[in-house]
């Protein structure tokens, strides 16, 4: 991809001509004629949800075709290697910026092919490069298109003139924009992002599958996602919304009841991230969820506990107790959280305050006894060590 830099561009003053090429190419980016396809992506090896691509092929067909292929129908290369999308790997990120994947051949963004040969020409800079938009990365130089693309989580204005933008993210953005902000070195994933699966959707979106078919949680993994039909300011909605989070709670006491932690957690994140969506759009829905809220985050932080995630339960803590100063648990837990992160003093503090509360609960006078035994062998390994530093 060619690097320029951000330029401020003069304003064209609006023709006829112009209006008529705008309205027609906003037609063309809705064309019920559009292809859709799709990537299921997983982060090391666990799910994170379905995002559903539009292929705006009345505007790059050529571009789109590639594209399409790569997804549907795994053509064979120059090789007689397979290319296709799925196993490929999302090898490059950008902080809230973009993603980069598509590499086919050597998967690990050195390679590329496409289904017309090595490189194929540009088609078109008409699309507007926003957030969502899915474009051809290129090396540098013109008509170097391959299988390698990119997904823009902001606005690129420096990318127009220079690469292809030939499709939109329809449904799943917000994954697009949690692996943009997964850790990074150098722009390459910490955490490996695989294009588990991939294939081709019939233009109709109630077969799309992009919620999660999970028992009782039979939604998107974002809310952003989500299809409702009561207004959002009826008693209906805050009803549906309420009881969406109750599933997905569930859902997470299943796993947890099961000792499936590491699921538990991403269900329990989930309901805290739906709720948070709700608090945007009505704040006396979310506040008749509080008590809902400090469960999940409660269960999380135990979860977090039982994964020997330590600091993240501690914080998850320290939440529940600013919602809930009087929370006997979250005492207890954030005092198993600092038993686990060495912080003794701390640990004996959160433990002596929750016993406080719950005086005749016998796990808060084990733990405390634990601690306290733990503290001890602490100070008489110092003392040791002191001692054999002044032999």
């Amino acid at each position: 991809m060619q690097k320029h830099q951000h330029e401020k561009s003069d304003f064209l003053e609006k023709s006829e001509v112009g209006s008529v090429l705008l309205c027609d190419s906003s037609q063309r980016l809705s064309d019920p004629n559009n292809d859709f396809v799709f990537f299921d992506l997983e982060v090391d090896s666990a799910p994170v949800g379905r995002v559903v691509f539009r292929l705006f092929k009345s505007i790059a067909p050529k571009t789109c075709e590639n594209f399409r292929q790569l997804c549907a129908k795994s053509p064979a290369g120059s090789s007689g290697k397979i290319l296709s999308y799925k196993g490929t790997i999302i090898h490059k990120i950008s902080h809230s910026f973009m993603i980069h994947g598509g590499d086919v051949v050597n998967f690990d963004g050195s390679g590329g092919e496409s289904i017309y040969g090595p490189t194929f020409q540009d088609e078109t800079y008409e699309v507007e490069l926003e957030p969502g938009t899915l474009g051809m990365v290129n090396k540098g130089i013109k008509d170097s298109n391959s299988s390698q693309f990119f997904i823009c989580c902001d606005k690129c204005p420096h990318l127009k003139g220079t690469n292809v933008a030939f499709g939109k993210v329809e449904k799943g953005f917000k994954i697009i924009e949690e692996i943009s902000n997964l850790p990074n070195r150098d722009g390459i994933p910490l955490k490996k992002v695989v294009v588990r699966n991939c294939g081709e959707l019939e233009a109709n979106p109630e077969t799309w599958h992009y919620e999660e078919n999970d028992g009782l949680d039979q939604y998107p993994p974002y809310p952003e996602d989500l299809e409702t039909s009561p207004d959002e300011s009826s008693d209906e909605w805050a009803r549906e919304m309420s009881n969406i989070v109750e599933n997905i709670k569930l859902r997470g006491n299943h796993y947890f009841n099961s000792k499936k932690f590491e699921k538990a957690l991403s269900k329990y994140t989930k309901a805290v991230r739906y709720l948070m969506w709700i608090k945007g759009k009505r704040e006396d829905v979310y506040n008749n969820c509080t008590n809902l809220l400090v469960y999940c985050l409660s269960n999380m932080a135990i979860t977090n506990i039982n994964c020997q995630n330590f600091r993240p339960a501690h914080q998850l803590c320290s939440q529940v107790l600013e919602l809930k100063p009087n929370n006997a648990k979250a005492f207890y837990r954030r005092g198993q959280a600092n038993f686990g992160l060495h912080n003794y003093d701390d640990a004996l503090r959160d433990l002596k305050e929750a016993q406080t509360m719950e005086p005749r609960d016998k796990k808060i006078y084990q733990e405390i006894i634990e601690v306290t035994n733990a503290m001890k062998q602490s100070k008489a390994e110092e003392i040791r060590l002191c001692a054999n530093m002044l032999k």
